[in-house]
């Protein structure tokens, strides 16, 4: 039956079209949880530090590094959480680097006595700042078939190397507890079980997305993530 479910969800994803991708994927995301929903800022009842980095192609010049680095904490007395979360990333030879600030609130709605669900929402706000070296890009007339760059480009670079903007994202997440001894129909659960099932949306706003282009919208960013944690 899983295997069944995977051959359907392929064969959706092959076939949507539509499908875009435009930030960072971290290989361990479940380590840096601010990045993927504003939802799960204070989730565990505690203070959180998080630090992430990520390089590809690091042994060729147009490399992709990311890193990114979130603090989250919960206040008990206002049942809600906090968050910080501060991302960088540096693409290719013409040095196009994306610094990204966020802050966040996060709100539990439904958490009360021994109940088993846990029930969270979280806003975020998103700063984000892009830069670019005009003078480190070569385009298709600064090149000879024989010779490579060795003309100059009729590009002629925009006013600004820098424009910004702000955005908001928003998330979700619930998470049911099974104990042991807890009864599912008739049947006794013999250990503990954690479920976690989460979503966001980031990029709520149509902004443009290029430094002189209008026409390049950044795009709306929809992350589904879910966990299952039992001990052994």
């Amino acid at each position: 039956m899983i295997r069944i479910h995977l051959y359907i969800l392929i064969i959706l994803i092959c076939n949507n079209n539509l499908l875009q991708a435009q930030e960072p994927v971290f290989s361990q995301y479940y380590f840096n949880p601010i990045y993927m929903n504003p939802a799960l800022s204070g989730i565990d009842n505690r203070y959180k530090v998080c630090f992430n980095g990520r390089q590809q192609w690091s042994k060729i010049p147009s490399q992709f590094n990311t890193t990114s680095f979130s603090y989250d904490a919960w206040a008990n007395a206002f049942n809600a959480g906090t968050s910080l979360l501060y991302s960088n990333n540096v693409e290719g030879e013409g040095l196009l680097t994306t610094n990204k600030f966020s802050t966040g609130l996060s709100y539990r709605l439904w958490d009360k006595g021994n109940s088993p669900l846990k029930v969270q929402f979280g806003a975020q706000w998103i700063r984000t700042v892009k830069l670019i070296d005009w003078s480190k890009l070569v385009f298709m007339d600064d090149l000879d078939p024989i010779d490579g760059d060795i003309f100059s480009s009729a590009f002629v670079p925009y006013s600004s190397n820098r424009y910004a903007d702000n955005n908001f994202a928003l998330g979700t997440v619930f998470i049911y507890r099974f104990r042991r001894g807890a009864r599912i129909r008739s049947n006794t659960i013999g250990f503990n079980l954690d479920t976690e099932l989460g979503f966001a949306i980031h990029n709520l706003m149509s902004m443009p997305d290029a430094f002189f282009s209008p026409y390049s919208q950044k795009i709306k960013k929809y992350t589904g993530h879910g966990s299952i944690t039992m001990p052994l």
